[in-house]
């Protein structure tokens, strides 16, 4: 019965920790919304690096081309994180470059 027990017990640590994960990496698999959201610059280059594009307040990183199944753009995608006045990161997105 004890070998039962840790076997379920891990399966659900295992099962809340992928969701946990998915939930926190909503956008892109490769950044944790929920470290970024409130962060400030230097935080989040301090944990990813530099950034790959900057758009007025809007800094971004790369993750790749659009190549959706559905009407790609072939366009390349950023990962951008919008800051505020203060210099905290406010909203995080995933598209292409800002204005299309």
């Amino acid at each position: 019965m004890n070998k039962k027990f840790f076997i379920i017990a891990a399966a659900v640590v295992c099962a809340v920790g992928a969701v946990l994960f998915a939930v926190s990496h909503k956008t892109d698999l490769r950044y944790n919304d929920w470290f970024v959201i409130g962060s400030t610059e230097k935080e989040i280059t301090d944990r990813y690096g530099s950034f790959d594009k900057e758009y007025g307040r809007k800094k971004g990183y790369y993750v790749g081309d659009d190549d959706a199944a559905v009407m790609p753009s072939h366009q390349p995608m950023y990962y951008w994180i919008t800051f505020d006045d203060s210099g905290l990161a406010k909203a995080v997105e995933k598209q292409t470059n800002p204005g299309g």
